[in-house]
């Protein structure tokens, strides 16, 4: 898989190669995703500015490259920062950092749950 999304006009352009084969494909203009870095920012937000919850418009290409989805981050314990997060089909369970950025997770696909955590990480949002 080989694919860049970039904006064309009033709409995205998805192109490149997709199972060996090539595809363009167009995507709603209307829509705005956000990068990683949009998304930890948002969960940061949670954090220092209050609420519980926030929905964003994501491309996950190794989902579906053809469509935009929401991912939704619900905080279930604010002081832990443990939430779910749902994206389209897909439904895990993680730990944030105030910063917004993943500490571990876990999700289920078929009978087996895969765990995962972040090895290594540097930096930090201005003023923090």
């Amino acid at each position: 898989m080989n694919l860049a999304l970039q904006p064309d006009g009033e709409d995205w352009l998805v192109s490149g190669t997709l199972q060996g084969q090539p595809i363009e494909h167009r995507l709603n203009g209307n829509v705005a995703p956000v990068s990683d870095l949009g998304q930890m920012m948002a969960v940061n937000s949670l954090f220092d500015q209050g609420g519980d919850q926030v929905t964003l418009d994501v491309w996950l290409p190794d989902a579906n490259p053809t469509q935009f989805l929401a991912s939704r981050v619900q905080l279930t314990d604010k002081k832990q920062g443990d939430a779910v997060l749902t994206m389209g089909p897909l439904s895990m369970d993680v730990r944030f950092e105030p910063s917004g950025s993943v500490l571990a997770g876990s999700f289920k696909s078929g009978a087996t749950e895969i765990h995962m955590e972040r090895i290594w990480a540097d930096g930090a949002f201005p003023g923090q």
